[in-house]
């Protein structure tokens, strides 16, 4: 029983470590966001990951063209 009510206080304490960090996160995405804005770049953050999945997607067009290349050749 003491060693489930240990694990369960490490769970507590992970969990709350966790919320911390992510609330952190969120205030820091939330004052970049800000001041994105008040550099009239408000979208930039949206922008930069529209065109980082874009790129993501052709390095994987590219990577299939390779593997069929690399297939023809064995």
């Amino acid at each position: 029983m003491q060693a489930v009510d240990k694990a369960f206080g490490q769970i507590i304490q992970a969990n709350a470590t966790i919320t911390a960090h992510l609330n952190s996160l969120r205030e820091i995405q939330e004052l970049q966001d800000d001041i994105l804005k008040r550099l009239k770049l408000g979208d930039l953050r949206d922008k930069v990951t529209d065109g980082l999945n874009d790129v993501s997607k052709k390095a994987d067009e590219v990577l299939e063209i390779i593997k069929e290349a690399e297939g023809i050749k064995n």
